[in-house]
């Protein structure tokens, strides 16, 4: 059975395969669509204990600290001085020579994988807790030391000196007092800026330093990869009802040293960890999927791979907990921009520049910036795109204009230089498949597995494979990992082996491409207009009310424009949307899931007429 409402990112799903080839009476409690069993190989450290996740990042930020120094030889000679370093940057207890080398040896034979640096045991985690009461205290102490005041660093050891005696005393502690010229180097560590800004304030700082800042400069291709958001500058329109539905966002991944585009994702789904999962997995795979959605592209778009650093601002998205796990599993490392400081990630900012003045320029719909750029201009008049065209205009510009053009100052043309420089340096592939990709962006979560499988916001999930640990363990609670765009599956984590196991929903036809935004939707409609205590027929019913409620908001010119942008948020992903197929077909799926676990910006009270009729 192939969903009526299909995505706009992928063609359509195979049909699915049928649930069980038993007669009734041979059925189990549970009516689940069994999976084949779990093939891919679902491992991180999240499968293992807190202790041990917190020792192998720890390791691995050693290493990380010895690579950035370009350590390639790992002898007592050798690590001497940088182990004398990184102590002093990370405040922790140096591990000796030997150790290092063992980290290093484990770390590299794996593929450079994190969870080659699982201690085998766990490990007692008094000292990471005593490291960071350390940590906490000397954070205190600088910051005293940065105060309008400015003591002394003799001043500022003393009050770390009483900080830790009270400490002690208070908690029957013996945590050891960092020496004085620990505290001094870190002191001096501190960027003169930062200093500036905090004894003069920030206009100071900036008049003083203004000039100095400079972006890295980079060596190879993925070496940096600058990500962003913005809305676009134009207004797209409903395909059936042609009124104007909103501005769309388009989520960016550029490469600093190519100035080439890696990735990105373009849709009403606003800032969220799952527009930024999509344009992470769009900049690593291969673009395989651009020749069959849009053959009438000639030219190659060559960039992919696994960048080995994201330069981010400090939106919630980007620390996320599944995305920063993601990258921790991938080995890429998060750097974060500071804030009001564009220039710091100029390519992708240019990029947005290109776009809105190059392609968006002389478009209908356009929003301008600058509102007295043109007052007789009405935008919502003016706008003639529906979301797919624009999908298609974007991939038309982006890979055989942007990519293969040279800029203002004719010095790069972005495919040539990844060309170029991938002959030097190759990107690293990815060797795992989608799925895999999808399992480490999961968000991770804990129910009690009973009798009939494990229960998440309503929903079953259940599989033979599952009832087998059941089996055994009988029932526990069970950590496992949900995917915010697609509840149709959950990863359950099996403890007696360490790796994840993929076990579907019950209910197949409600789950298919459902996303945690949608079912709750549907099940607050159900709350609020049918009853408290609700099954699956409801939300069957409630979502066929929502959909002839998302289309009245799109077709209703009385419909404020946020009203009718929620709307084509839901409808996002559907092709067909009729209401006769809905009812005959039972069947509403859609769009992506907003920011995790928040539906507080769905509201059936803003402009839109909830008409139920129930004859």
């Amino acid at each position: 059975m192939v969903n009526s409402f299909d995505s706009l990112f992928s063609d359509h799903k195979e049909p699915l395969k049928e649930a069980l080839n038993k007669d009734e009476s041979e059925k189990p409690f549970h009516a689940y669509k069994e999976a084949e069993k779990t093939v891919d190989n679902f491992i991180d450290i999240t499968a293992f204990s807190e202790d041990q996740q917190h020792e192998a990042i720890r390791r691995y930020s050693w290493l990380q600290e010895l690579y950035n120094l370009n350590i390639n030889t790992f002898s007592q000679s050798s690590l001497k001085e940088p182990i004398a370093k990184i102590q002093i940057i990370l405040g922790d207890t140096a591990p000796s020579w030997r150790t290092l080398a063992r980290w290093h040896k484990s770390y590299q034979e794996s593929g450079g994988k994190i969870t080659s640096l699982l201690p085998l045991t766990p490990s007692g985690n008094a000292t990471l807790r005593q490291s960071n009461i350390v940590d906490e205290f000397i954070q205190k102490t600088l910051d005293r030391l940065l105060s309008v005041e400015r003591p002394s660093i003799a001043d500022g050891h003393r009050y770390l000196e009483e900080l830790i005696y009270l400490h002690n005393k208070n908690t029957g502690s013996k945590v050891d007092t960092p020496s004085y010229e620990s505290i001094r180097k870190k002191f001096n560590a501190i960027s003169p800026y930062d200093k500036k800004l905090a004894f003069e304030g920030k206009a100071k700082a900036h008049q003083e330093f203004n000039k100095v800042g400079m972006i890295l400069k980079t060596t190879r291709a993925l070496e940096c990869v600058e990500v962003d958001h913005t809305p676009l500058d134009l207004f797209v329109i409903d395909e059936s009802s042609y009124l104007p539905l909103g501005r769309p966002y388009l989520t960016v991944f550029k490469d600093r040293h190519t100035k080439s585009l890696t990735g990105y994702y373009i849709g009403f789904e606003p800032p969220s960890v799952v527009s930024v999962g999509y344009a992470l997995k769009n900049s690593i795979m291969p673009k395989t999927w651009l020749k069959i959605e849009y053959p009438e592209i000639k030219k190659k778009w060559s960039a992919y791979g696994i960048p080995e650093q994201l330069v981010v601002d400090n939106g919630s998205e980007f620390w996320s907990g599944s995305f920063v796990n993601m990258c921790l599993e991938l080995n890429i490392d998060i750097k974060q921009n500071p804030v009001r400081k564009p220039w710091l990630k100029p390519s992708v900012e240019r990029f947005f520049g290109t776009l809105n003045r190059s392609l968006f320029t002389n478009t209908p719909g356009k929003s301008f910036s600058n509102i007295f750029d043109r007052e007789d201009y009405d935008p919502q008049k003016h706008a003639v795109l529906t979301l797919a065209v624009l999908k298609k205009v974007l991939a038309i510009w982006a890979v055989e204009i942007y990519q293969h053009s040279p800029n203002s100052r004719k010095t790069d043309i972005p495919e040539l230089n990844w060309t170029n420089a991938c002959k030097k340096f190759p990107p690293l592939k990815f060797e795992g498949t989608e799925r895999q990709l999808d399992f480490y962006m999961g968000n991770i979560y804990n129910s009690m597995l009973r009798k009939e499988g494990i229960t998440f916001n309503y929903l079953r999930y259940h599989s033979d494979e599952l009832a087998g640990i059941r089996a055994k363990l009988g029932d526990h609670k069970i950590q496992y990992k949900y995917l915010s765009d697609d509840l149709s599956y959950i990863y359950v984590l099996d403890v007696e082996h360490k790796k994840y196991i993929k076990v579907p929903a019950v209910d197949v036809e409600y789950t298919e491409n459902l996303s945690l935004w949608q079912h709750k939707l549907h099940r607050k409609y159900v709350q609020k207009y049918i009853r408290k205590n609700f099954n699956v027929d409801d939300l069957i019913e409630a979502r066929i009310k929502i959909r002839h409620i998302v289309e009245d908001a799109v077709t209703n010119k009385k419909t404020k424009i946020t009203g009718k942008k929620r709307a084509s948020r839901y409808i996002e992903k559907d092709g067909d949307y009729s209401p006769d197929t809905l009812i005959t077909k039972s069947e509403n799926k859609s769009s992506h899931h907003t920011q995790e676990d928040d539906d507080s910006d769905w509201s059936f009270d803003d402009s839109w007429e909830v008409v139920i009729n129930d004859n």
